[in-house]
């Protein structure tokens, strides 16, 4: 099968905190930080992926500041633990957080997130759609709500969520690699195989949408193309995904053909690539 994306495109992590960052003459003592500034800090390193300096900030307000903003760093913890997928963290920190700290839009994130972790797929649609009510214009919160109507098994409703999450986003490749696992849930392969493809000319070298490509292209019966100056290595695990997508669709001579020629590609014989031509329980050969 294909697979979603719940990942954030990668960054680099690199600390520059600009409040760390001066030195001062004579033993002169660094002025304290503001704690509603660096909050603001917190977030424009969080949404931007700069996860690091986002840490290090929270670990100096965790160590330093006064219990007045103690929910407000609790909530600010936990929305990175999200962002790093530590749910273990986030849960723990968001039962630090008070009534009155944040919105209601960031507290209903975190827990439909949590929720959808754990596969409480109710929970966490409900929780979900509380905070698109709160934010709509927010794409990450459309994908949550989309991936866990696919969780729940609500193909048609999570496509209607990721289209929504590509109108404030179309560019994004991991968004339009869920609506492709969408479209495959009602049926609509060869607009899933669009949106990979499409997905791909944004991203050429995310591993995750290639392997769906690949694998969709196999159940459909379109031959992949080998890319420029794509290794033998790449190219054979490539072969193998498309040859699992058309043994998946019951075409066995394509699958076979797939494995052969990868298993040609190694320099030395591997019995498990030609056992995967073999066809699934009380499927047809073509």
């Amino acid at each position: 099968m294909i697979k979603p994306i719940v990942r954030a495109a990668s960054v680099a992590l690199l600390f520059s905190a600009s409040w760390s960052a001066h030195s001062f003459a004579g033993g002169e003592a660094a002025p304290r930080p503001d704690t509603a500034s660096l909050l603001r800090q917190i977030d424009a390193a969080t949404r931007a992926g700069r996860l690091v300096q986002a840490d290090a900030m929270l670990t100096w307000l965790e160590q330093n500041d006064s219990k007045i903003f103690a929910g407000a760093v609790a909530l600010h913890r936990a929305e990175l633990s999200m962002v790093r997928g530590d749910v273990s963290s986030a849960v723990a920190a968001l039962d630090r957080v008070g009534v009155d700290d944040g919105s209601i839009c960031r507290k209903s994130t975190l827990t439909g997130w949590i929720a959808g972790k754990s596969a409480e797929w109710n929970k966490a649609i409900l929780k979900l759609a509380e905070a698109i009510q709160q934010c709509g214009d927010d794409a990450s919160l459309w994908n949550l709500l989309g991936l866990a109507l696919l969780g729940k098994g609500e193909h048609a409703a999570g496509l209607e969520a990721f289209d929504s999450a590509l109108i404030l986003q179309p560019q994004h490749a991991g968004l339009l690699n869920n609506r492709a696992l969408a479209l495959v849930g009602v049926q609509k392969h060869g607009a899933a195989l669009a949106d990979l493809q499409r997905a791909l000319d944004i991203a050429p070298n995310d591993l995750s949408i290639r392997n769906n490509a690949d694998y969709l292209s196999g159940l459909l019966g379109v031959a992949p193309i080998r890319r420029e100056n794509e290794s033998d290595a790449i190219w054979a695990a490539r072969l193998i995904r498309t040859g699992e997508g058309a043994r998946d669709a019951g075409r066995s001579s394509s699958a076979m053909a797939h494995f052969a020629n990868a298993a040609l590609l190694s320099d030395r014989f591997d019995m498990h690539i030609w056992a995967q031509g073999a066809l699934p329980q009380g499927r047809k050969a073509d």
